[in-house]
């Protein structure tokens, strides 16, 4: 699959190792029909690529600019996403069967609670490196999600959780 993405001045093009290692999370965890959540969505190249696979989405970004230019890339669709400036405070508890977010790892530790109120399935994290994980991991593991799958790229880690303390069916 091809994904064109223009990025004007959000962040997110596919260059960085953190983008490349959360689409390739999403090809291998993310269901067609699946509601998806990209929080801090940029460009919206992971909302480009869950669409891709099949699923449904919607994307926020607190910077008015980046979901704009999120808005942009995907209006070439048949059926865009929703993309919306604004925080994940504003999403509906349990609206998202995978909530992805490619943001660094102090603003995952602070967002942890919004993800679990958000997701249903799965939570895809990166755009941190190794040694951040344990702090990201720590603050979902307080809140019931666990790793179920983990992805590295020299010293970027992206990590797949899931509610279910095994990794069964993923």
């Amino acid at each position: 699959m091809r994904l064109t993405v223009h990025p004007g001045m959000a962040l997110g093009t596919g260059d960085h190792p953190a983008t490349r290692l959360a689409l390739t999370a999403l090809e291998r965890h993310v269901r067609a029909g699946e509601r998806i959540l990209d929080v801090g969505t940029g460009t919206g190249i992971l909302l480009a690529g869950a669409c891709l696979l099949g699923a449904r989405g919607a994307g926020c970004d607190i910077d008015f600019e980046s979901a704009r230019t999120a808005r942009h890339n995907l209006i070439q669709d048949a059926h865009p996403p929703r993309v919306f400036a604004g925080s994940l405070r504003a999403v509906a508890p349990a609206s998202a069967d995978v909530v992805v977010a490619n943001i660094n790892a102090a603003t995952h530790e602070t967002l942890a609670v919004e993800y679990a109120r958000v997701a249903r399935r799965l939570v895809i994290l990166t755009g941190f490196p190794e040694r951040h994980e344990a702090g990201v991991e720590t603050a979902l593991w307080a809140r019931g999600w666990y790793p179920v799958g983990r992805l590295t790229d020299r010293e970027w880690v992206c990590l797949v959780l899931s509610q279910a303390n095994d990794s069964a069916g993923y």
